[in-house]
């Protein structure tokens, strides 16, 4: 999850090269709490079209960085099969004045990488992970597994923001009873944990009936995501505390 939360919100960046309709659309609110404060919000956005799908997240939020205020902003769009198999993917994030653009695409088992870092380009080639998974791949692989109490399963996922491939467990729970922005709510508890190179991260999802999640924790981070409507999310910092 630290590259979950890492990444997002490009609902609105993205949509010049899609056809306008899609079939299927469905989006998702949540907003951004850090040590109990509000910095910010997530955006999901899955777009479903007749040969692809497009998922697209958004993150934005402001931080104390002991200077002063840091704004950040990263966007990942994924275009994968109705399968699963990814096509291409674009991740975007901002800090401060630094820009950074990351875009691959999959060919065979070679993945062709486009980098911009402060203006400078570098094109190269990668091994794709096999097996490893992005967005759509994961939703499937979440629905077939389902959420029934003492389920486990592991995958691969890649991870566009650090070019790299991580292991995630999950762990399905039982039902808990969990405050929703003042709304107490059943919710299956599910604990994911990512293996990524020298680092372990675990947090914790509270999904409903559906799978959606209502409430991320990821307590090393100190940061909550919280299921909300656009208004709530799209509210200044500030003002609905």
């Amino acid at each position: 999850m630290k590259r979950f939360i890492g990444l997002f919100l490009c609902g609105v960046c993205c949509l010049g090269a899609w056809p306008v309709h899609a079939q299927e659309m469905d989006q998702q609110f949540m907003a951004v709490f850090v040590q109990g404060k509000r910095v910010g919000y997530f955006k999901n956005l899955r777009r479903v079209f007749a040969d692809s799908v497009v998922t697209t997240e958004l993150m934005t939020f402001s931080v104390d960085a002991g200077e002063g205020t840091v704004d950040k902003l990263s966007v990942d769009e994924v275009v994968e099969t109705p399968e699963g198999q990814l096509l291409h993917f674009r991740h975007e994030r901002v800090r401060g004045p630094i820009l950074v653009r990351i875009a691959g695409t999959l060919n065979g088992p070679k993945l062709q990488v486009s980098l911009v870092r402060e203006g400078q380009k570098q094109e190269h080639e990668l091994d794709w992970p096999e097996g490893a998974r992005m967005a759509e791949a994961r939703r499937l692989l979440a629905k077939e597994q389902g959420l029934t109490e003492g389920t486990q399963y592991t995958f691969m996922q890649f991870f566009s923001d650090g070019l790299v491939a991580g292991e995630v467990m999950v762990s399905i729970g039982g039902e808990e009873e969990v405050e929703v922005l003042g709304t107490k709510m059943k919710l299956t508890k599910t604990t994911e944990v990512i293996s990524l190179q020298d680092k372990t991260l675990e947090y914790t999802v509270y999904r409903d009936a559906s799978a959606r999640a209502m409430k991320i924790i990821a307590p090393t981070m100190f940061m909550e995501l919280v299921n909300c409507s656009e208004a709530y999310a799209m509210t200044p910092l500030g003002g609905i505390e």
